[in-house]
């Protein structure tokens, strides 16, 4: 795998919040179906396994990802919260977290093989915004590919 920037957890209840990511040039390699531009998931920095958050500090939130030109990676932002299904009225999803919103970000150049792409990709996020995003170019390959995808979400507003 490879990521341009990996937003990550210290435990379940210690997430990484408030974080900008701002006028940043990130280009990797798209041949690699793991290759995500900025990257914000449920799990530590050691391992993958998706983590059972029991506290909303445990959450990614508060991001705000804008002005960025993301080219030639497989998937050019994703960011996966927690899947709060224990009644909690989305409380341990991510919450407040902004794609685009103070100023578009640039994706071009994605997917290209047999694996689902995307350009924007989100699950488990609450009241997240996204706008004033360019998607551009071709796609190749025969893999599913998406714009923007938003999966599992409450008070989304693209």
């Amino acid at each position: 795998m490879e990521w341009g920037y990996a937003i990550l957890k210290a435990s379940v209840s210690d997430g990484s919040q408030n974080i900008t990511i701002r006028n940043c040039a990130i280009t990797l390699n798209k041949s690699n179906t793991l290759t995500v531009g900025i990257y914000s998931n449920n799990h530590l920095t050691t391992a993958t396994t998706a983590l059972t958050i029991n506290n909303a500090s445990g959450s990614n939130s508060n991001l705000k990802i804008y002005n960025n030109t993301i080219n030639n990676c497989y998937s050019a932002i994703a960011i996966t919260g927690f899947n709060d299904i224990a009644g909690n009225l989305f409380a341990f999803y991510d919450q407040n977290n902004e794609i685009g919103k103070d100023g578009g970000n640039n994706i071009g150049s994605f997917g290209g093989s047999t694996v689902v792409s995307y350009g924007i990709y989100t699950k488990y996020q609450n009241n997240l915004k996204i706008a004033n995003n360019s998607i551009i170019g071709s796609v190749t390959g025969t893999g599913g590919c998406s714009g923007i995808q938003l999966d599992a979400s409450s008070n989304a507003k693209p």
